[in-house]
């Protein structure tokens, strides 16, 4: 227990010159970006190098450690791109590649007005804030995602398409609510086919209550030849006079 709490790993260096120019929360932020950076080398070089540079990171434990939040790491993402010194992957922001050597340019220069420079870049908004936005997005649905527990794939795929469909509606969904929501429908059937359909009920209407995805399957499932939370319309018949 003392050696985990005196251990180096448990503190965090960070660069005072670092915090002059861009804020303590930068620094902080590419403190442990270098210590996941530094272990990563270590145990997956090859990986990282056959990947351009790039690795993968954990929001989640990235706030652990700094407490700084998806949104506060979002916005350390756009200085440090906005300088040179970090690369974000587009399809997956978690992906990011880091440049020790534009960071080592940046702290090593003493010139004021350079300075004055670099923190200009740093807070330039062109062209970063609509991508930041859907950062942000992208992340909080993979956070939100971690909370689905199920070892069935169709159903695990299923209820991360249903969190899409929720987000995307502008709703507001937390982790609770998702571990909620797969709850009430794992109590709800054994089936597994059922348990599809209610989510896919939920996910076409954007519900995030599985309880109205419930009452719908409930409803629809009573009517004999109904497809699962869609309206069908009534048999006109067929007309005795059509010809086919």
């Amino acid at each position: 227990m003392l050696i985990d709490i005196m251990s180096p790993y448990s503190y965090l260096q960070v660069n005072t010159k670092m915090i002059s120019i861009f804020g303590l929360n930068v620094a902080t932020y590419w403190a442990e970006l270098l210590n996941i950076y530094s272990r990563v080398i270590k145990k997956k070089k090859d990986e990282v190098i056959q990947a351009n540079g790039f690795f993968t990171i954990d929001r989640d434990y990235i706030k652990s450690r700094t407490s700084l939040d998806i949104s506060d790491q979002v916005k350390c993402d756009k200085v440090l791109v906005n300088i040179g010194a970090l690369a974000v992957d587009v399809e997956n922001p978690n992906h990011i590649s880091i440049s020790l050597k534009r960071m080592f340019e940046i702290l090593s220069e003493d010139d004021a007005s350079a300075i004055a420079a670099i923190q200009k870049q740093a807070k330039s908004r062109k062209g970063t804030s609509a991508s930041s936005a859907e950062t942000k997005v992208f992340m909080i649905k993979q956070n939100l995602k971690k909370a689905i527990d199920s070892a069935d794939q169709d159903l695990q795929k299923a209820f991360s398409t249903w969190i899409d469909a929720v987000m995307e509606s502008k709703n507001v969904l937390t982790k609770a609510a998702v571990e909620i929501f797969q709850r009430t429908v794992e109590n709800y059937s054994t089936s597994k086919q059922v348990k599809l359909k209610i989510i896919e009920i939920a996910t076409v209407h954007s519900y995030r209550d599985a309880q109205w995805a419930i009452n719908m399957y409930e409803r629809d499932s009573k009517k004999p030849g109904t497809f699962i939370g869609v309206q069908q319309k009534q048999n006109v018949g067929i007309d005795p006079n059509s010809v086919f």
